[in-house]
């Protein structure tokens, strides 16, 4: 949906939020805000809409990964090391579990997906 700069997200103009955009740049808010009743994430930009859209969803991925690295999942914020070689060795293990996680949940969910379409069609597991 395009927005004018008078549009209300959390009862605050638009043009508010995004007033030092530049050209080509893309800016998003990142938590949900309330657009015309709705709760909505907005992103701005004056790029083609593919190429907005593209660039949002490395940004998302990114968003997701760090959230998962942090307070969604393992905790690195928690960490109670200052030593730079130390944190840079905490990431790059927590990296590794992070990449271990998500490849057995994909490994598992297209099994999963397997077993279903299996019992759908009437086949049996020995």
């Amino acid at each position: 949906m395009t927005l004018r700069e008078d549009t209300l997200l959390d009862e605050e103009p638009a043009r508010n939020y995004f007033q030092n955009l530049k050209l080509g740049d893309v800016r998003g808010v990142f938590e949900r805000i309330w657009v015309h009743g709705s709760p909505m994430q907005v992103v701005a930009s004056d790029l083609p809409l593919w190429v907005t859209l593209r660039t949002d969803q490395l940004r998302w991925s990114i968003e997701c990964t760090f959230s998962a690295l942090k307070t969604r999942g393992l905790n690195l914020d928690q960490a109670p090391m200052t030593q730079p070689d130390r944190l840079s060795r905490l990431f790059g293990l927590l990296s590794l579990a992070l990449d271990r996680t998500v490849r057995v949940g994909e490994w598992r969910s297209s099994h999963q997906e397997a077993r279903l379409l299996g019992s759908q069609r009437g086949e049996r597991r020995a």
